[in-house]
C-alpha cells in the first residue's frame, strides 16, 4: 500500500514548451501517492494556463502562483506548501523517467538513510548552446552504495536538487530553504543539508533526464552576465557559514566548508572579465573568512589562506599560473590583461601590484594612473589583541583547557626559515594525546612573504599556532642601557618580561628558532619545576671553559665581578628553558632582570640577565633537552663526555654551524630531515643557490680566484646529503662536491 506522501517541487518561468512533458513523466510514475506543487513564477507566456489545465485533471497536481521571480521563492513556497513526508525536485525543461519516485522512496526507506541520489541521463537539445564537457561531467554521480558519510564523501556529493529525495522533517527541524534573490541557492541548501545528516545512499540507476535547453537554469547561470550575478556564490557561502554556526557546526564540518569555499571562490575566478572583479571578491571572501577562527584555514587550500591573510598580490600570482580555462574575452579582448604582458624596452607597459590596502596599475612600472582601496588587512594567523596601558601589553591565554604544552619562540625576518624548520619538527613529533598551544613573539614586518611561509605550515586540530607582534610592548620600555650584540636588540631581551607577556601562563617551555625537536617536547614540558624558577642545560662552551680558552676572553672575571656567578660551571644556554613563570611572578623576578640588564655590558645579552638572576633556582635539564652545536668542540672527547649521545633537541648556537651557511658537519642532517617537509624547501635551495651564485660572481670579479669551498666529508655526503637531489645539485654547482 503506497502510505508515504512525496511532494515533488517544481518551479516554472515562462516553461510552456517543457512543461507538459514534465507533468505527463509524473502522471506516467509507477508509484502513485505523490503531489505536484507547480510553482508559477509569474510566466509571460502561457505556463499557468497548461499547469492549470493539468490540475484540473488530476487534484494531485497543484498550481501556485509567485510574483517574485527566482527558483529559490518558487521552491521555498513549494516546501511551505508541502504535505508530503519526503521531498523531491523537478525542473520544468526535464523529466522523471517512470520508475523515479517508486526507486527513490524505496531506496531511502530500504537503507534507512536521511539522502538518496540517482543517476541521470543528460540529453542535448539543437537549440542548446554547446557546453564544456566539464558540464556533463559534473552530473555524473561520482560515489555509489550506502555510505556513513565522511568529510571526504559530503565534499563529492553533487549540488543539484533534482537526482535527490529528501526527508521533510529535516528540512523543517533546521529550517533550510532557499536565500531568495540569489543565484546557487541549491548550493546553499544542499550544503546545509549534507553538513547536518550522518548517512547517505546513492544509485547507478538513472532516474532522471536533464535536458539542457538555452532557456534552462543552469544555462542562464552560464550566461550570468546578463543579470549581473557574479558574486552570488560568495553570498551563498555567507548563508552557508551563518548556519554552521548557529547550528555548532563549524568545527565539526572544517573540511567541508572550506572545499565549498574555495570552490565558491573559483566560480568567480571562472566568470570574471577583469582582476577589478576578482579583487572584489577578494574583498568579500576576506571579511568572511576572518570571522573563522585564527587557526581555522590551516587545513585549506593556499588560495584561501592568501586571501584570508589579505596578500592579493600573491593570490592574483597564484590565480595568473593556473592552467584552467579563461573566458575567451578575458584572454583576448581584455585591455588590462593584454596590455599588463607587454613590455617597452624592458619595463611593463600596465604594471598591477594589489595588497591587502588596495591595487594599483602603474605606466611602464613608474607612472601611477589610479588605485582602488578597500579596508581589510588582516593576518592569516590568529593577532593578539594589546590592553589599553602605557605598555602595551598582549593578552595572550592558553589555547587548550586540559594538556595544554605552551610552547614560545620569539622571532624576527631574519630567522623565517629557521622558525619553520623549528616549527615542522615540533608539529610532527607531537603527540594526540596532548594539546600543542605554540606562541610565536615576533617583530615580523614582511608580511606579504614571511607570514605566508609560516602559514603554510600544516598543523593537526591539537595543535595551535599563533603569531603575537609584540613591537609596541617592546617600544614601551626604555632599553637604551641594554648591551647589545644584535641589530634588533629589543626581541632579543623578550625573555626577561616573559612573567608580563605571558601573564595568564604559569608555566611555558621557550626554544629558540635555531633548534629541531627530534622528539616530543610535551615530555620535558611535563618535567616537575615548581621549586625551581628555570629548568635549563649547562652551556658547553662557558661551563666547559672551551669558550674562554679559545677565545681568551675573561669571561670568569667578568661573570664573577658583574653577574656574581663565582662557579661558570653551573652557567646554563638560554637557547632552550623550561621557565616557571609564577615563581618569577612570586619572587618579583622581572625587576631584578631589568636592573641586572642595564648593569651588564659584555659578552652576553639576556643569558647573562637570566643566568645572573636565576643562578640559585634552575633545575639542571639532561643535556638531551639542548645538544648545542659548537663547530670548533665536536671532535673533542670533552664534548662527547659532556653530551652524551641522546639527541633529543639539537641546538644550533654558534654561528658558523647554522644549517643554512654550512653543509658540512654531520648534525645539520636532522635539520634538513625537517626543512625537506615544508612546502616552500624548494625556495630555500633556490635562496641559498642564489646567494652562492652572488658570491661566485663577486669573487670571478676580483683580481684572485675564487677560494674553493671546503670539500665534504665523504661518509656525511653519501649517508645524509646525496639523496637530497636539489642540495646535492646546489653542492655540485658550487664546487662543494664533484
Amino acid at each position: 500500500m503506497e502510505t508515504n506522501l512525496i511532494s515533488i517541487i517544481i518551479p516554472a518561468y515562462n516553461a510552456d514548451k517543457y512543461i507538459a512533458r514534465c507533468l505527463d513523466a509524473l502522471l506516467a510514475q509507477t508509484y502513485g501517492n505523490w503531489e505536484a506543487m507547480v510553482v508559477d513564477n509569474n510566466s509571460a507566456d502561457n505556463t499557468a494556463g497548461i499547469i492549470k489545465n493539468y490540475a484540473q485533471k488530476d487534484p494531485r497536481i497543484k498550481y501556485f502562483l509567485q510574483p517574485i521571480k527566482g527558483p529559490a521563492a518558487a521552491r521555498n513556497m513549494g516546501l511551505d506548501n508541502a504535505q508530503g513526508e519526503f521531498i523531491m525536485f523537478c525542473d520544468s525543461d526535464d523529466f522523471y523517467e517512470p520508475d523515479m519516485c517508486k526507486e527513490m522512496l524505496a531506496a531511502i526507506q530500504r537503507w534507512n538513510v536521511e539522502l538518496v541520489m540517482c543517476d541521470c541521463n543528460q540529453i542535448m537539445t539543437d537549440e542548446a548552446n554547446q557546453r564544456r564537457a566539464a558540464s556533463f561531467a559534473y552530473h555524473y554521480s561520482k560515489i555509489f552504495g550506502l555510505k556513513k558519510l565522511k568529510d571526504k564523501e559530503r565534499e563529492v556529493i553533487n549540488v543539484v536538487l533534482w537526482n535527490k529525495i529528501f526527508k521533510k522533517e529535516i528540512l523543517d527541524k533546521y529550517k533550510i530553504r532557499f536565500p531568495v534573490g540569489y543565484e546557487f541557492d541549491d548550493r546553499t541548501f544542499i550544503i546545509e543539508y549534507v553538513s547536518i545528516i550522518e548517512h547517505f545512499y546513492s544509485s547507478n540507476k538513472k532516474l532522471y533526464n536533464y535536458i539542457y535547453t538555452s532557456n534552462s537554469i543552469m544555462d542562464r547561470l552560464s550566461s550570468r552576465r546578463t543579470n549581473n550575478r557574479i558574486y552570488d556564490s560568495y553570498y551563498s557561502m555567507e548563508f552557508v557559514c551563518e548556519f554552521m554556526r548557529e547550528h555548532g557546526l563549524l568545527e565539526k564540518r572544517r573540511q567541508l566548508l572550506l572545499a565549498h569555499l574555495h570552490r565558491a571562490v573559483g566560480i568567480i575566478i571562472g566568470n570574471a572579465y577583469s582582476d577589478n572583479e576578482i579583487i572584489k571578491s577578494f574583498t568579500l571572501f576576506h571579511k568572511l573568512l576572518n570571522t573563522l577562527k585564527g587557526d581555522y584555514l590551516k587545513s585549506g587550500t593556499e588560495l584561501l589562506r592568501l586571501i584570508m591573510c589579505g596578500d592579493f598580490n600573491s593570490a592574483m600570482a597564484m590565480i595568473k599560473t593556473w592552467n584552467a580555462q579563461p573566458k575567451p574575452l578575458r584572454r583576448i579582448f581584455c585591455f588590462s590583461e593584454f596590455a599588463s604582458g607587454c613590455k617597452v624596452l624592458g619595463f611593463p607597459f600596465l604594471d598591477y601590484y594589489y595588497n591587502e590596502k588596495g591595487m594599483k596599475a602603474n605606466l611602464f612600472g613608474l607612472i601611477r594612473l589610479w588605485r582602488k582601496n578597500f579596508n581589510v588587512g588582516t593576518l592569516c594567523i590568529e593577532q593578539i589583541k594589546m590592553q589599553k596601558s602605557d605598555i602595551k601589553i598582549p593578552n595572550i591565554s592558553p589555547a587548550f583547557e586540559n594538556n595544554n604544552i605552551a610552547i614560545v619562540l620569539c622571532a624576527d625576518d631574519r630567522v623565517i626559515n629557521y622558525l619553520c624548520v623549528a616549527l615542522q619538527s615540533i608539529i610532527v613529533n607531537s603527540s594526540a594525546k596532548n594539546n600543542y598551544d605554540i606562541v610565536i613573539l615576533s617583530s615580523i614586518r614582511d608580511t606579504s612573504y614571511n607570514i605566508r611561509r609560516i602559514s603554510t605550515i600544516t598543523t593537526p586540530n591539537n595543535v595551535s599556532l599563533r603569531l603575537v607582534n609584540i613591537d609596541e610592548f617592546l617600544n614601551g620600555i626604555d632599553m637604551s642601557s641594554y648591551f647589545s650584540r644584535s641589530e634588533l636588540p629589543k626581541l632579543a631581551y623578550t625573555r626577561i618580561f616573559f612573567s608580563t607577556i605571558l601573564s595568564k601562563y604559569a608555566k611555558i617551555l621557550y626554544l629558540d628558532t635555531d633548534v629541531v625537536t627530534d622528539s616530543d617536547v610535551a615530555e620535558l614540558y611535563n618535567i616537575d619545576i615548581r621549586n625551581h624558577a628555570v629548568g635549563a642545560v649547562r652551556d658547553f662552551g662557558v661551563s666547559t671553559g672551551i669558550v674562554e680558552n679559545y677565545a681568551t676572553n675573561q669571561f670568569s672575571e667578568y661573570a664573577a665581578s658583574v653577574l656574581n656567578i663565582s662557579d661558570t660551571y653551573n652557567y646554563f644556554n638560554s637557547g632552550v628553558l623550561l621557565m616557571n613563570l609564577d615563581f618569577i611572578r612570586q619572587y618579583d623576578l622581572e625587576k631584578k632582570f631589568v636592573e641586572m640588564a642595564s648593569i651588564n655590558n659584555r659578552f652576553y645579552m639576556d643569558q647573562n640577565v637570566l643566568n645572573s638572576i636565576l643562578r640559585d633556582n634552575v633545575l639542571w635539564l639532561h643535556p638531551k633537552w639542548n645538544f648545542q652545536q659548537y663547530s670548533y668542540a665536536y671532535d673533542g672527547e670533552i664534548y662527547e663526555d659532556f653530551f652524551g649521545t641522546e639527541k633529543n633537541i639539537v641546538h644550533f648556537c654558534a654561528p658558523d654551524v647554522k644549517p643554512l651557511k654550512r653543509f658540512g658537519k654531520v648534525e645539520n642532517a636532522v635539520w634538513w630531515k625537517y626543512a625537506r617537509q615544508l612546502p616552500f624547501y624548494e625556495n630555500i635551495i633556490s635562496e641559498i643557490q642564489t646567494r652562492s651564485g652572488d658570491v661566485s660572481s663577486s669573487n670571478q670579479n676580483s683580481s684572485t680566484s675564487a677560494p674553493r669551498l671546503p670539500s665534504l666529508n665523504k661518509f656525511i655526503y653519501r649517508k645524509y646529503i646525496r639523496n637530497i637531489t636539489p642540495l646535492n645539485a646546489v653542492l655540485k654547482w658550487i664546487k662543494i662536491v664533484k
